[in-house]
């Protein structure tokens, strides 16, 4: 029994700690009181973990860990960079997209590629079964699932597609900030040697060309932003993922090629894919698509 009294006010603060955290740990499988209840029990667990350690290092982990739920990232990750002594740290820093700022730009790309133009009606799937792999298959209904949705689910597969193809993963929705600029992408797969940026561009109803033009302008301003902030090589993939016909794709692969002459500072390829190409099989359209008149030629979806 004497075994179980502490022995100084570490070890009876450790155990303290300890009971708090039970407690909250308790009150968290209740789903109105969940995520504070949890994030309280991690910190007084991890509390009582380190002082019952009573080690210099656990104490330096625990203050990090704590922090985290306490301060803002930005400060961590200055202050881990002022420890490691890494000065390329303050020429520019990496991020991630928040979840509303994907939605934004995804819903502002869709917009600007898939709405119809004036006197134009639009033209989407019905139905889209996306296979997740040989044994599981979801069946996406055109009544509950939007164009952003659709987009976001497509983009996974399709970045799935680019890792197994390169063997190397891809950071997904990333932005680089220095100091007075800034500029985001799909993807970024680094390498050694130089870095491939990837630009995805996903379309049930074809593109105008116009959008291709804009897009490839923009992103060769972004690749040339990336070089100056990393100092790295680095080189833009643009993906377009679609039921293309044979005429669009010649389209679009004209005019990349056309572009790519005017534009050597920049090393690009153009990469082109269907629905099936990525895993995305069975898509259908309410009707046969026909070619937009003025801009680009509508595709045809695979007939199940």
């Amino acid at each position: 029994m004497t075994e179980l009294i502490p022995e100084s006010f570490r070890e009876l603060l450790s155990a303290a700690c300890l009971t708090v955290g039970a407690v909250f740990s308790l009150f968290s499988l209740a789903a109105s009181k969940r995520e504070h209840a949890l994030r309280l029990a991690g910190l007084f667990l991890l509390s009582s973990v380190a002082l019952f350690a009573n080690n210099g290092w656990c104490y330096f982990a625990a203050v990090f860990i704590i922090a985290t739920a306490v301060t803002q990232l930005q400060f961590l990750q200055n202050l881990a960079a002022i420890i490691r002594g890494s000065k390329e740290f303050f020429d520019y820093q990496k991020e991630f997209l928040s979840q509303q700022e994907l939605e934004e730009s995804t819903a502002k790309e869709v917009k600007e590629m898939e709405e119809p133009t004036e006197g134009e009606e639009e033209k989407a799937p019905s139905t889209a079964t996306i296979a997740a792999g040989r044994d599981v298959k979801i069946t996406l209904d055109k009544a509950q699932l939007s164009m952003q949705q659709f987009y976001v689910i497509c983009e996974e597969y399709v970045f799935r597609f680019l890792e197994r193809k390169y063997g190397q993963p891809i950071q997904r929705h990333i932005r680089y900030r220095g100091k007075g600029m800034f500029t985001e992408f799909d993807g970024v797969m680094q390498t050694d040697d130089r870095d491939t940026i990837f630009e995805l561009k996903i379309s049930r109803a074809g593109m105008p060309v116009g959008f291709l033009r804009h897009s490839l302008e923009r992103m060769v301003e972004r690749v040339k932003a990336y070089r100056l902030l990393t100092r790295r090589r680095a080189s833009l993939v643009m993906v377009l993922v679609g039921d293309f016909s044979e005429r669009a794709q010649q389209r679009y692969e004209q005019y990349f090629a056309e572009y790519q002459t005017s534009e050597s500072d920049v090393e690009m390829s153009l990469e082109l894919y269907s629905f099936a190409d990525v895993g995305i099989s069975d898509l259908r359209v309410s009707e046969p698509a026909e070619p937009r008149a003025g801009a680009d030629a509508k595709d045809r979806a695979p007939q199940p």
